[in-house]
């Protein structure tokens, strides 16, 4: 297979970012300053095999180079545990079939570019210290609550991996061991109290009935008009927050804890149970509301950072 050699580059024009999802594929051109420039290309997924995602993600690079100027690479954010050594996907809860998937080895031959691959949740980390809500920190933690609860470390500019690449899955730290089974296998992770998943569930519960279709959005709209049950919802949701980023807190003492995903637009719900749980839990609970912010990119946080990973890997250091 022929390598793709990657040159140190002071100054690439842009690079390609890309967030790969089970639903859709959303990349856009990002500049050396973290700016997006020009569209976004959004492209739905309904086929989640291997082969089928492989030759959609190609397509779609190539359909937007043709907007722009040649990148100098492409950074892909995918949920899932990948081994840095290897760069391989171990495996991705959004592609169930997928086991030890060389997919940088397989996408730099057919696209002819170096080919960042990084956690999806390590990206939107990395985006967030780059140019979001974590501009200027030294230390970020990172959550992103969507459909599960992802996670991400930065420490001086770059992701902390850990020993085997699995640092910075917050969303299972235990919230409470009788709590509710998480996907993982474990009960009252704080995925089972802080996602979309879990809004749907805890707000079914409450109701005494099946919410067929019913979205984390919807239930946000019901809190949004006093609806009791709902307000519920987002007020233990809240809670759960705060317990896990008070641990967060009492442990690593980051200069900025950022929150982003989907569920956390409805920000106004939880904000005030969730730092009054903090406040009860953190030994030094000072200056709050400097340190815990609301992710500043919200669904472009995983594209952009990606494309900061990528510009990382080109010999780029300084922003």
């Amino acid at each position: 297979m022929r390598k793709i050699v990657v040159k140190t580059q002071r100054s690439p024009r842009s690079v390609i970012g890309v967030d790969l999802g089970g639903s859709r594929i959303r990349l856009a051109f990002v500049g050396p300053m973290g700016r997006r420039t020009g569209r976004v290309l959004t492209v739905p997924v309904t086929d989640r095999a291997l082969t089928s995602v492989l030759a959609l993600l190609i397509d779609s690079i190539r359909r937007l180079q043709g907007s722009g100027p040649r990148p100098s690479a492409v950074g892909i954010g995918i949920p899932g545990f990948i081994h840095r050594k290897k760069v391989c996907i171990l495996r991705s809860p959004n592609f169930p079939g997928w086991r030890n998937v060389p997919i940088r080895d397989l996408l730099e031959p057919r696209l002819n570019l170096p080919v960042l691959i990084e956690n999806d949740a390590n990206a939107a980390a990395f985006g967030e210290a780059w140019i979001g809500s974590g501009r200027g920190a030294r230390s970020l933690l990172y959550l992103g609550l969507g459909t599960g609860v992802g996670g991400g470390v930065v420490l001086d500019g770059r992701v902390w991996h850990g020993r085997e690449g699995l640092a910075g899955e917050i969303g299972h730290i235990t919230i409470d061991p009788k709590g509710p089974v998480c996907g993982c296998g474990n009960h009252g992770c704080l995925e089972s109290y802080a996602s979309a998943t879990a809004v749907v569930r805890s707000y079914a519960e409450k109701a005494g009935r099946p919410v067929t279709g019913l979205t984390a959005r919807d239930v946000a709209l019901l809190a949004r008009g006093r609806n009791q049950k709902a307000s519920a919802v987002y007020r233990e949701l809240g809670r759960a927050l705060g317990i896990a980023i008070a641990d967060l807190l009492n442990i690593f003492d980051p200069e900025r804890i950022v929150i982003g995903g989907g569920v956390a637009q409805a920000w106004p719900l939880f904000h005030s149970a969730m730092m009054d749980e903090i406040g009860r839990r953190a030994i030094r609970p000072v200056r709050l509301g400097e340190r815990i912010k609301r992710g500043k990119l919200k669904d472009e946080a995983g594209m952009i950072g990606a494309a900061g990973l990528a510009y990382h890997r080109l010999g780029v250091k300084d922003f």
